[in-house]
This record gives C-alpha cells, structure tokens and sequence, in this order.
C-alpha cells in the first residue's frame, strides 16, 4: 500500500455489478460503480498516486479493494458500515434501447440465464440519494474526506446523494483543489428541481452527466444536447459536457459561443454500464497532463472507450500497453480533419 498523498481523488458509491450486456453478454458479480471506473479510467493514463472516498456495505468483497490498493489507488477512505445496504446493482441493456435496473428475473429469463440467488431479494440501490435533510447510511459526509484527500489537485463527485455533492465541494476547496468535476444523480437532479443547480455549481469545474439525463431535463422545450449543453452552462459553471448515447461528447465553454462535438472513438460497446465515470477519470486525466478542455475530453473518450469492451471497472487496466495512446492519437487525428 502506498502512503504517498493522493494527487486525484474520486467520491461516490462502489458497487457489485451484475450486467446483461448489449450484445447479451453476461458480467455478473463484478466490481463496479462510479467512482471506482472513474479511478481506473484516470489510472490509465498515469502512475501519480490516487484516491477512493466511498461508503460501502459489509457485503463488498474486501479483495477487490485490495486490488485497488495493489493498482496504486487507495482506499483507505472506503469506510464499511455495518448494517448498511447492499452494494448489488443490475443493469440489463435491451434491444429497444431502454435499461432495465429493477426487474432482474425477468431479464435473466429474456436472456436464458439462472438469476444468481444474490439478486432473489434484489431492490435497486440509491433510492435514498434525493433525501436532502440528512445523511442516510452510504451517503458520504465531509468527515469521511482524510486531510490528505482535501488537498488534492482534481476531484470527481460521481452520481451520489444530494447531500454528499452540497456539503463536500466546500472542504475541497478549502483544501486547495482546484479542479472539482460533478455527476449529478438522477434520483434527485428533474426537470421539476433545475433550480437546484443554482446552488449546487458555482465552485464546480466541470458538469458532466449522460444524454439521457440531460434530454430528460429539458425534454418539453429542446432536444438539442449543443443548446442544453449552454442552458445548463449558465447556471455558473465554465464547463459542461454531455455524453451521448454512442459515446461521444459535447462540450461547452462558458467563454466559446458554440459547443463542440467531439466523436466517440468506436468501440465495441459489450459493458456501458461505467463508461460514464471511465469517461470523468480520463476527463481529469487529461486535464492535468494538458489543461485543455478539448484536449481533456479525448483522454475522456478513450478511458470510456477501454472500459466498456469488457466486464468490470478493473478491465481497462489489462488493456494491451500503448492501446490508450493509439486511440488517442486516432481521436486527435479525426477532430483535426474534421
């Protein structure tokens, strides 16, 4: 285990992933949430030294955290708390484009699979994530943040409850870092609570969250992901990226008058489920080896495109040495000739 102070750290939920991929894969117990692709999809790109901030149930395999350890990413501000909900989460990619998070019995009947007896009492977690007057169980709190992951460069706040991304920006900050990029939940962030924006991202550095969540935003006025990009912009942070359904990316500059559309690298997309948080780690990734906000969404778009060809948050890490450049380099070469 390394004690060097991590330079980057990521907050949110771990999660045992269980997936009925696109293609029908099948990736059942496998290490999974948010923040813990987001550190993987920033450990791609580099060795400095990483963090996890996260609450988990007794029922999260030990192992995989030792895995982490073993990886360069620390965890010793995983905190198990005892009696707290099940970690399992479940996603079934249908073939009308919709996913399924609360029906695995009859997924695994569609796709003719036994349903692991893990999932016979199975109810989707997060439900508590938009309960804005206390902290429920797995809800991370500033005093789970050590000294040492309040003074970090970057941060990722991954889709948690409302109370972790109201009360932890303030002790980063305070802390000195500089770079604070927020997912919100889609428990708690609707069209009928925009106005919670208003407080939730001035001091934040960067917005990034999924086509869906963003169309479902606004779906009564717009459906254009450039001119919601510059909606969401306004309510006071200077960038906003949103993440198609194909994997690519818009992004808007407070200071530039036109959004960029950046194109997603094309990979096999067997295991969507983390690209979102893949995409945030290479995000910050890039940001540090460039601070360039296009050049930030490349390394982005690669993190994502490693992880979602196979099972589990630790995938993209077994990737062949030099994959992440060359796609890369393909991605800069496309948008220059675009």
């Amino acid at each position: 285990m390394s004690h060097e102070s991590p330079q980057m750290v990521f907050v949110g939920p771990l999660r045992q992933d269980y997936v009925i991929g696109p293609q029908k894969d099948i990736y059942f117990a496998q290490p999974g949430g948010s923040a813990l692709y987001a550190a993987v999809g920033a450990r791609v790109w580099g060795s400095e030294p990483l963090a996890i901030v996260s609450r988990v149930g007794e029922d999260f395999p030990q192992s995989w955290l030792e895995q982490l350890e073993s990886k360069g990413i620390s965890c010793e501000a995983v905190r198990v708390v005892p009696g707290a909900p099940s970690s399992l989460a479940f996603y079934e990619y249908r073939s009308d484009g919709e996913v399924n998070e609360r029906e695995p019995r009859l997924a695994c009947a569609r796709a003719g699979v036994a349903m692991p007896k893990e999932l016979l009492a199975y109810t989707p977690p997060g439900a508590d994530e938009d309960v804005r007057d206390r902290f429920a169980p797995l809800a991370i709190r500033p005093e789970d943040l050590p000294s040492a992951h309040r003074q970090v460069r970057a941060a990722y706040l991954a889709p948690a409850h409302i109370v972790t991304h109201q009360t932890l920006p303030a002790p980063l900050r305070s802390g000195g870092t500089t770079t604070i990029a927020l997912s919100p939940s889609p428990r708690y962030l609707r069209p009928t609570s925009l106005h919670l924006l208003r407080s939730l991202l001035p001091g934040i550095s960067v917005f990034l969250l999924n086509e869906r969540m963003a169309r479902g935003l606004y779906r009564e006025s717009t459906r254009d992901l450039a001119e919601i990009a510059r909606r969401l912009a306004s309510y006071g942070c200077p960038l906003v990226v949103v993440m198609d359904e194909a994997g690519g990316q818009v992004l808007c500059r407070v200071e530039e008058p036109s959004p960029a559309t950046i194109p997603a690298y094309p990979a096999e997309r067997r295991n969507p489920v983390g690209a979102e948080g893949a995409f945030a780690g290479g995000f910050l990734a890039g940001w540090r080896l460039t601070y360039d906000p296009l050049q930030a969404v490349l390394y982005g778009n690669v993190s994502a495109s490693l992880s979602v060809e196979g099972p589990g948050a630790l995938f993209a890490l077994s990737r062949m040495k030099g994959l992440a450049q060359a796609r890369l380099e393909w991605l800069r070469a496309k948008m220059r000739g675009a």
